[in-house]
Order: structure tokens, then sequence, then C-alpha cells
């Protein structure tokens, strides 16, 4: 069984090393998975390289969750069987190998015939998902405004926001990602820069901007809550800038912008399993309809897995989309653009 491991912190491609590990068998409550595809994250190069609050207990296999099909069962498990295709949910051990054992509980059912790269992405859906029902009370036509709107996680806000008659102000770096965009649903699409607020409230007409969403941190938090109305809530999920997230003084007291951490995870933890199940479904189904998607850069098998990372850390310029790990396709059948 082919599996990725790394043993010591530094440069994805200097650590990682592909093994040759025996196969595992399912236990009582568990299943073993045929691994169809993972998606490269930016928090698994961070735990590569060692970042502080991304440490993991060396050796370690990358990776915690992915979308398979269901070899073998162990005792106990009924709700679901050899066949099924499965997407992992949230705290599976490493899933950077061709077969890995998970406790059913962890298993949600979705549908064969549909591209397992986007399934491998429903992670990023939920966040969304969430991001637009937890944070604040939405209803439709309503403004949210996003940076990092070019990510997959902004593209799933916009198709998102769309489906439920919000309207999206997305924040990007570069002028030649707003046709691409706009064309999926985004209402505005603006660069950031020190001009941002004066931009949006042109773009908008002085809408009145209810809840941002920030991928990027450090000032780019500051300019977010600047364009905010009275009142509004900035919700920081990620940290692109590698800088904590920053906001003025006079916006938290004077027009009570309040700046709030979000975390996918703590929403999950919050539901019931049937709650999550039904979230879970719906954006399944949604993936399965071609509602939601996202752009795909490149696969990769594990025999490629150097490249895959490196191409994972170029900048979004010269990677449009997600990079997907595909650890049972056969040796130099990925596409390394």
């Amino acid at each position: 069984m082919k599996t990725v491991r790394y043993s010591r912190y530094g440069q994805p491609e200097d650590v990682l090393e592909v093994l040759d590990l025996p196969p595992e068998t399912p236990k009582d409550g568990e299943a073993l998975i045929d691994v169809e595809a993972v998606s490269v994250w930016p928090h698994d190069l961070y735990s590569m390289q060692g970042m502080k609050g991304f440490e993991e207990v060396l050796p370690y296999i990358p990776g915690n969750k992915c979308v398979g099909v269901v070899r073998e069962v162990g005792a106990s498990v009924s709700n679901i069987r050899p066949g099924d295709r499965v997407n992992v949910g949230y705290f599976a051990p490493g899933t950077w190998r061709q077969q890995v054992c998970v406790g059913a509980e962890n298993l949600f059912p979705v549908r064969h015939g549909v591209d397992a790269a986007q399934y491998s992405l429903i992670a990023n859906m939920l966040t969304s998902y969430y991001a637009l029902e937890d944070i604040v009370a939405l209803k439709p036509g309503d403004w949210v405004m996003q940076n990092g709107a070019n990510s997959s996680c902004g593209q799933f806000i916009i198709q998102l926001a769309k489906q439920r008659g919000l309207r999206t102000v997305n924040v990007v770096r570069r002028d030649e990602v707003k046709p691409y965009l706009l064309g999926i649903g985004g209402d505005v699409v603006v660069v950031d820069g020190p001009d941002l607020v004066r931009d949006v409230a042109a773009a908008t007409g002085n809408a009145r901007i209810v809840l941002a969403i920030d991928l990027v941190a450090g000032l780019a938090t500051e300019r977010l809550a600047g364009c905010l109305a009275q009142g509004g809530t900035v919700a920081c999920y990620g940290l692109m800038s590698n800088e904590s997230a920053q906001i003025a003084v006079r916006d938290l007291l004077f027009r009570d912008i309040r700046l709030v951490g979000y975390y996918m995870g703590k929403s999950r933890r919050e539901r019931s399993r049937a709650e999550f199940t039904r979230a879970h479904d719906e954006v399944a189904n949604l993936v399965a309809d071609g509602v939601l998607f996202a752009q795909i850069a490149a696969n990769y098998d594990l025999d490629h897995v150097r490249d895959a990372v490196m191409h994972q850390a170029r900048e979004a310029a010269a990677r449009p989309g997600k990079i997907i790990l595909r650890p049972n396709a056969m040796a130099g059948t990925s596409a390394h653009p």
C-alpha cells in the first residue's frame, strides 16, 4: 500500500517520502476505503514546515479527508457496505495513501458517477455553507463581502450566496480573475488596495454590507472592516498573509464593528450528526447537480507527490485551482502542468 509520510519538518518537497506499507484490516466499527481523491490543503504544507500551531506527532501521514470506495467493513458496521462511495469527514487518520481505515461514523455516502476531485472538496464547501449560516443572521438581498474570493472557499461562497439570494462583494488581488468570478455569480468584484472602501462604495451604490469574510488577515482585515455598515461583522477564517488580523480601534469603538474568528469544526461540533448529515447531503447533491464546483489545477499520483506540493505552493496566478492527489491512479496517468 503506497503511503506518503514525513518524519521531520522542512520544505514539503524535501521531507516527504513514499513508502510501501502493509495493508490495513478494518477493526470493529471501521471500514477500509480505497482512496480515490484527496485535496492538498494549505494547512498540509504548514504542518510539513512545522509552522507553530500546525505541528504533528512525527512520523506523520498527511491528510484527514478524502473521497473513496468502501472495500471492506468491520464488525458492527451497518450504515455502509462494500462498494459504497463515501466522503470521509474530518479527523480520518492520514489519507495520503491508497487505503485507509476509518470509523464508520465519519463516513457519508455520495453518488457514483461524479468527479471525485469535486467531492474531495466538500469540507471547503461546508466551510462556506456554515459561514453564511452561523456568523450573522442573513436574509435574501443582504450584502456579504469577502477577500480571497478566488480561492475555492471564496468561489463556493459566491455560488451558495447566489443560491440563497444574497449579494456578494468579492475582493481579489488581480484584475484577470474578475470575469470568472462574475461568470459564476459574483455581483461585484474589486481589486484590493488602499482605496478599497471608496471602490466598494462606488461599485455597490453605498450598499449596507453586514458581513465580511476574511481569508487574508493582516491589514486586509482593516480594509474589510472599513467597508462595513454600522454594527457589521468581520469573520476571519484564514491567514494567507501569515499576519495577525488587524482592525482600527475607531471601527471597534465608534462603528461597533465586531471581529470574530470562524472555524467550521466548531460549527460541526455544535450540531448533531443528523443535522450535520443533512447539510453534508445538501452540499453533496449540489455538487452532483453541478451547482457547486471548483477549478481543478492538476491531478497527481502518489509517485509525483513532491511535484504536487510544489505546485500547491505556487502563487495563485500560477495555480488556478485546486491540487488533487489520486492515490490509486496508475503511475504516469496524472496531469502535471
